[in-house]
């Protein structure tokens, strides 16, 4: 997962196993008026590109396997 550009966060599944990008949702800096929360399957070898929105934080819990792990950009 790299967030390095101001408008999107890039996740590049390097393994071998589909991973998952569960309940990614943008939230307002308080957390309270969030958009609809969405999933996203990303196949072995590929990248995707999560888009930020100024002021505002985006949430997604990154799963590999039974490896789950809660981030925020």
């Amino acid at each position: 997962v790299e967030s390095s550009l101001p408008e999107v966060i890039r996740v590049t599944n390097k393994g071998n196993a589909t991973i998952v990008l569960e309940d990614i949702r943008s939230c307002t800096s308080v957390g309270t008026e969030c958009s609809s929360a969405t999933r996203l399957f990303l196949l072995p070898g590929k990248s995707k590109a999560v888009e930020k929105s100024k002021g505002r934080t985006t949430y997604f819990t990154l799963i590999e396997g039974e490896n789950r792990k809660k981030l925020r950009f």
